[in-house]
């Protein structure tokens, strides 16, 4: 079963999505949409500057996208992050017998908004436009969990199914 796993770290705000691969329009439409929720994000905005997703394998090593600007990075970057949220990316079947073809469909996708800040209201936004997103590729929401951090940071994860 396809599943979905997508962490939302505030503030500033990172998404990742990770698990089952997704269309690439669904990601091109993320990409525009979610700068747009923050709530920092008209007076911040500056115009030929947009944050990309970038796509990393299973090993947390970025793969070839063209178009992906410095600020955001791969897992292997942000090392020491993983007290801040921070995933890092990994199969999740990398411990059990057969992770070859698990393995080369996992995909993860991270962006990293460092120049916004999110309230509640700003942060349900962006919620309500990653449901959205995912529930048009046929994925349904089947669990959410969020945790705050020794160092003030919430980490929301938001867990989909095939539907």
């Amino acid at each position: 079963m396809p599943n979905v796993i997508v962490t939302c770290t505030f503030n500033p705000p990172t998404i990742s999505i990770q698990g089952a691969s997704i269309r690439q329009d669904t990601i091109d439409a993320l990409q525009r949409a979610l700068p747009k929720q923050t709530t920092t994000s008209l007076p911040t905005q500056r115009p030929g500057e947009s944050a990309k997703f970038l796509l990393t394998n299973g090993n947390g090593q970025a793969a070839e996208q063209p178009g992906a600007v410095n600020r955001i990075e791969g897992a292997a970057a942000a090392e020491g992050g993983a007290a801040e949220g921070s995933q890092r990316n990994g199969s999740p079947d990398r411990n059990s017998a057969g992770v070859d073809g698990a393995a080369e469909e996992f995909k993860s996708w991270r962006i990293d908004l460092g120049q916004h800040y999110c309230d509640q209201k700003g942060r349900a936004m962006i919620f309500l436009v990653i449901i959205e997103a995912l529930e048009e590729e046929g994925f349904a929401v089947r669990g959410t969990h969020t945790v705050v951090t020794e160092k003030e940071k919430d980490v929301t994860r938001l867990i989909f199914a095939r539907a």
